[in-house]
């Protein structure tokens, strides 16, 4: 009776890792929505761009005009009509902070970014995740021009979407891992019971 709790132990063990790793492992489909560039800018407005699912990020980078820390990037992420809180930021300071990713969790909506900046060039690229659920609140308006303060970013033609694989070897290699681990541990139990 002993022997066979403790046989099922390690399967039960398994089994739970095996299901906790693939839930983990979500298979994300980050497709590209549209890019802004732009050089030695002050202060800029980009967009409206509409987001069409609820998960989405901004990967963003920056190159300096001088070795300095005084090198200054931010941007703030609005709704479109809403002028006072925004719903992300990206924030750069000095020479060390250069890039990042900020993830959005709403969408289905228009968004604008308020861009400020005191740097050589930047760039920021929009995705979306197309497996992520769409709650649609209202339909996209025809973009209106928006005002600008200095050059506005430069928005680049969407590329044809790249499907992203499944890390498929993370939950095999994580699955070998607990089965060897499971093993072990009947065997020990085995020769202590002895």
């Amino acid at each position: 009776m002993k022997r066979t709790a403790l046989s099922i132990i390690p399967i039960a063990i398994t089994l739970f890792s095996v299901l906790s790793l693939m839930s983990v492992c979500r298979a994300e489909n980050w497709q590209l929505l549209t890019t802004f560039t732009g050089q030695e800018t002050t202060y800029t407005i980009a967009g409206p761009f509409y987001v069409p699912t609820d998960e989405w990020r901004l990967t963003w980078n920056y190159e300096l005009k001088y070795d300095s820390d005084f090198a200054h990037f931010e941007s703030y992420i609005f709704r479109e009509g809403e002028y006072t809180q925004p719903v992300g930021e990206l924030v750069g300071i000095g020479r060390y902070d250069r890039n990042g990713t900020t993830y959005i969790h709403e969408g289905t909506k228009e968004y604008y970014i308020r861009i400020r900046a005191a740097v050589k060039n930047y760039r920021i690229e929009i995705e979306y995740d197309s497996s992520a659920p769409s709650t649609p609140t209202s339909t996209p308006t025809t973009p209106s021009p928006s005002p600008s303060v200095s050059p506005t970013p430069t928005i680049n033609p969407t590329p044809e979407p790249q499907p992203q694989p499944f890390p498929t070897t993370l939950v095999i290699v994580s699955v070998i891992t607990v089965a060897v681990v499971g093993i072990g541990l009947l065997v020990y139990f085995g020769k202590r019971k002895r």
